[in-house]
């Protein structure tokens, strides 16, 4: 999907930015600038699809209900997903086809630097003022690379060879091989998107209107058309590479065209709004929303064991919607009571309390941003989280007509009955859940987790699949302690190697730090062992 998307957003400034200068700017003769407008434009839509930035804007929304103390604990992002590779499916068939066309073009241009470089090895050449002047042979026209100039005088006088000359001496002292290299690596890596190869051909034309432009202002005119006649007649208008441009009609309009006139510069002023509004329309990841004051609602969420919360959430106060969001199944504590398991881990630690987990019904009833907000004990926590992501779908809110989203933060209270436990409180907490600088790993962790982590080769056999949570600390120098997990799968083997890869991490780039002193940092990770085979039930594990 990320490379979809990247063809896309690359696609769309393209198609945006080769309109306006199809329209507006190619008929321009201030070639300098459409230089830097053609070049600019490919670099653009190579990289700036790999930027993401989160822009905050408002969003008409319910009001977000959530409780007002703040987050104590740290869910690491993202849920690592171990898949077992059963086949190639079709996205790998276009990756390889993708990496074909790139190794395919990639010959191609290593082939032209092969004949480059068997041309200086081959032909005679002298040095003068920093300038190489290779000799051709009649087979060869003449042609520029970088400080190079491989120079065919066969057929010419010394005045059209003196033009040739100052006409290739622009190309190199403005550095037009440099933009070439530049669109020539793009459209190795792009090779399935024409428009790349259009703005390509563009450059290298650019380039010879603006070697011609500067070429006429020392030379008469008609002498010099007359050179590019005889050129294209002779059929000695281009090197076997892509550096050349012989669009003949085209050179002559534009070599007879009026001088720039300075009023005509301001068709280059959209260019930047244009430019800035496809930057923000690529790079926008997250679309935030409209928040009220926070409301404590603690009073009337539901909490667990007590049978007498309403069917849904109420409103916040002094805020009105045609209705808010509704829990199908009825009594949300009801539902709760129903499905919650008190981990065994937590009734032999005699540990009980309140955990609050937080989350958003979507414009189409479904949960997003699960987490906690407020944390009580890894195996405690693991559980909230599960049974949260349990729900079934909610009836999502209504406001003037329109389907919003909702957010909410529900308490759960984990109570032992008097047999269970003699004691009350929770022990006392060897690592903080939050540090005012947080600790930080060489990588993406959920990255470097996904790359190590391998499936049991016995659980794929036998068509497991299980969720784990694993907790752990990173101390004080950085090292991944006191590794367990919070919610264990009925397979041991998908356990084992859950605990085995955290283990296994490197020690982390730097500690958690509170007024600049090394802290312990504890941390709770989703595991998911997913076998897609064909054939087992999703019941199974």
């Amino acid at each position: 999907m990320a490379f979809v998307s990247y063809i896309v957003k690359s696609g769309i400034i393209l198609i945006v930015l080769l309109i306006y200068y199809e329209i507006v700017l190619k008929r321009q003769t201030s070639f300098k600038l459409n230089r830097f407008y053609l070049l600019g434009s490919l670099l653009f839509a190579a990289g700036i699809p790999f930027i993401h930035i989160s822009y905050p804007f408002f969003k008409e929304v319910s009001p977000i209900n959530i409780l007002s103390s703040p987050a104590t604990n740290v869910l690491i992002d993202g849920e690592i997903s171990v898949i077992p590779q059963t086949g190639i499916g079709w996205g790998q068939y276009f990756i390889y086809f993708y990496l074909c066309g790139v190794i395919i073009f990639s010959i191609r241009y290593f082939h032209f630097w092969y004949h480059i470089f068997k041309l200086f090895s081959i032909l005679p050449h002298k040095k003068i003022r920093g300038l190489h002047i290779y000799l051709l042979s009649s087979t060869i026209p003449t042609f520029s690379l970088f400080h190079h100039l491989f120079f065919n005088p066969q057929g010419l006088d010394k005045k059209n060879r003196r033009k040739i000359f100052e006409h290739e001496k622009i190309h190199i002292r403005q550095w037009h091989s440099l933009d070439i290299q530049i669109s020539e690596i793009i459209c190795i890596f792009n090779w399935f998107n024409p428009l790349v190869w259009i703005f390509k051909r563009y450059i290298i034309q650019n380039h010879e209107y603006i070697a011609d432009q500067q070429v006429v202002q020392q030379f008469q005119a008609s002498g010099y058309l007359q050179l590019l006649v005889y050129q294209t007649l002779k059929g000695n208008t281009s090197f076997r590479n892509y550096f050349s441009c012989s669009n003949l009609k085209k050179r002559v309009k534009m070599i007879t065209h009026a001088k720039p006139e300075k009023s005509k510069y301001w068709n280059y002023i959209p260019v930047f709004l244009i430019s800035s509004v496809l930057f923000f329309c690529s790079t926008s990841i997250a679309i935030g929303t409209s928040e009220s004051p926070a409301t404590d609602l603690s009073s009337s969420l539901p909490v667990v064991k007590d049978q007498t919360a309403p069917a849904s959430l109420p409103l916040q106060t002094g805020e009105t919607k045609d209705t808010e969001a509704v829990f199908p199944p009825g009594n949300v504590r009801n539902w709760i009571n129903q499905h919650i398991k008190y981990p065994v881990e937590a009734i032999e630690k005699k540990l009980q309390g309140t955990v609050i987990v937080a989350f958003t019904i979507d414009e189409a009833g479904k949960k997003q941003n699960v987490s906690i907000s407020q944390s009580l004990a890894p195996s405690l926590d693991a559980e909230a989280l599960r049974l949260v992501q349990s729900m079934p779908d909610w009836k999502p809110a209504v406001k003037d007509g329109k389907r919003v989203s909702s957010s909410f933060s529900i308490p759960i209270h984990f109570r032992l009955s008097p047999t269970q436990s003699s004691e009350t409180s929770v022990p006392e907490k060897k690592a903080l859940s939050k540090a005012e600088e947080m600790p930080r790993f060489g990588e993406d962790v959920t990255q470097w987790i996904s790359k190590h982590i391998r499936y049991p080769a016995e659980a794929q056999a036998a068509g497991y699949k299980s969720k784990v949570y694993v907790h752990f600390i990173v101390d004080k120098n950085g090292d991944v302690e006191e590794v367990e997990l919070t919610h264990k799968s009925p397979h041991e083997v998908l356990n084992q190697e859950a605990i085995r890869v955290i283990k296994s991490m490197p020690r982390w780039e730097s500690p958690g730090k509170v007024k600049g002193k090394p802290v312990n940092v504890s941390y709770l990770l989703p595991i998911n062992f997913f076998n897609n085979s064909p054939g087992y039930p999703d019941g199974k594990g």
